[in-house]
């Protein structure tokens, strides 16, 4: 089985004993918080990713920051069961499948704007109403300051792209140019 298909299974796992959108959205952000330590905290991703730790060892450690921070049932289960398998290291793959495994269920998107600029919070606030519209769908918006792209907006929803930059309305005004 390969990594991303073990990931999918524990996230979709974790996520079919999780009732409601509240254990949801609890759990998400608790695996945010482990992704988190794990990238901040290069003693403890080290001691967890480490052949030389045992697996109760492990499983201790996790259990302890489980408990501290209150972690639900079911989060510190899976990561038990992440530290029991020595899949410890497949972690990122697994928060981000259930991520997105969680955005599904919730009816959100996820779309990235891509500006040439700043932009204010109005101007954020219309571009999320404008592609909630667009898609029927709460919108997640992300949005990136790329000087390159001259002006306007290139905005990504899954794979769709929707160009209207400056930079790519001339290239398809070149493309025409040249077609005719």
């Amino acid at each position: 089985m390969g990594n991303r298909t073990m990931a999918v299974r524990y996230a979709r796992a974790l996520a079919d004993v999780l009732s409601g959108d509240t254990d949801l959205a609890r759990v998400q952000g608790e695996l945010d918080v482990v992704a988190q330590i794990l990238r901040d905290d290069k003693e403890i991703h080290a001691a967890l990713l480490s052949s030389g730790l045992s697996r109760a060892r492990k499983m201790g450690l996790l259990e302890l920051l489980a408990r501290e921070a209150d972690f639900h049932p079911a989060c510190r289960r899976i990561l038990t069961l992440l530290a029991e398998s020595n899949r410890l290291s497949h972690f990122a793959e697994m928060q981000q499948a259930f991520a997105v495994l969680c955005d599904e269920r919730r009816k959100i998107v996820a779309a990235e704007v891509v500006t040439a600029v700043e932009i204010d919070p109005g101007q954020e606030q219309d571009y999320r109403r404008s592609l909630e519209r667009l898609t029927g769908r709460q919108v997640r918006l992300q949005i990136r300051v790329d000087p390159t792209i001259l002006g306007g907006v290139v905005t990504r929803i899954g794979s769709e792209v929707y160009d209207g930059s400056v930079r790519g309305r001339l290239r398809r005004l070149q493309t025409r140019l040249r077609g005719e």
